[in-house]
């Protein structure tokens, strides 16, 4: 299988056609749609339009999953909306045929003890667990037949509960791993320059 090269939606290119146009110059097969920005929230986009655009330029998008996605949440209200956005997103997915939808692991609340942080996900992992694992089968059911993988980056530092976690979603086929090399490049440079006096 072919190796892809792709960019992500970038701050400076506020239209999708822009970064079409950039990707296009640098030779690139895609770009990651980029959740958290509000030009690309999906009630503003239309798939039909981006179909057109992904035609005309032969090139794919992978889409990333706001930072922000939180289906653990303890409030039922607040996870229901997250969930939501995922399922809109996978729909989304489908009627662009976008192969990728990037995720991160959300850290959740947690209470600064003297000498240590409690999470809450980790106190309460049971109930952490409960939540992924019907967020994993609903997205089984979305997703269906279709070639969509939802990736989990690679960010910050995992948990122990994040890793139970991503244990529990990776039992799915529709689940796998995305090796970020911009965060961890990032990750070492700060430590890097941590050691220079």
């Amino acid at each position: 299988m072919p190796i892809h090269f792709g960019m992500p939606t970038l701050i400076e290119s506020p239209s999708l056609m822009q970064s079409f146009k950039l990707c296009t110059e640098l030779g690139l097969d895609f770009i990651e749609l980029n959740l958290n920005l509000p030009e690309y929230q999906l009630e503003n986009i239309e798939a039909s339009s981006v179909s057109r655009m992904l035609a005309e330029t032969g090139k794919y998008l992978s889409i990333h999953l706001d930072e922000n996605l939180n289906v653990c949440d303890f409030n039922s209200v607040v996870a229901e909306a997250y969930l939501n956005t995922v399922l809109h997103t996978i729909e989304f997915a489908k009627n662009i045929n976008a192969p990728i939808i990037n995720m991160h692991m959300f850290d959740g609340v947690y209470f600064t003890l003297p000498g240590k942080k409690v999470y809450l996900f980790a106190q309460y992992q049971e109930k952490y667990l409960d939540k992924l694992r019907f967020f994993r089968d609903i997205c089984d059911k979305a997703i269906g037949e279709n070639d969509i993988t939802i990736c989990i980056e690679n960010c910050g530092e995992y948990q122990s509960f994040h890793k139970q976690g991503i244990d529990l979603l990776l039992e799915s086929v529709h689940f796998a791993l995305t090796y970020d090399i911009g965060h961890d490049f990032y990750r070492i440079f700060q430590r890097q320059t941590r050691l220079i006096p």
